[in-house]
């Protein structure tokens, strides 16, 4: 799973980082682009890592109690 998240995360990271800093800084609309952004993120794994995420802390979790 770690081997999949570092892959995940540093797919086409730069365009990612590049989009939130227009977004956050107003040079991109949220209204008009953040669907397309979105699609960008689900086409690059990010449901998939999630899903690890998610089951490591749900692991973390169980064991807390």
């Amino acid at each position: 799973a770690t081997t999949e998240i570092y892959t995940l995360s540093l797919h086409d990271a730069l365009p990612i980082y590049e989009m939130v800093y227009k977004f956050i800084f107003g040079e991109a609309s949220i209204e008009n682009e953040w669907d397309s952004f979105v699609d960008t993120l689900k086409s690059l794994g990010s449901e998939k890592a999630e899903e690890i995420y998610k089951a490591a802390y749900d692991r973390y979790q169980a064991r807390a109690k």
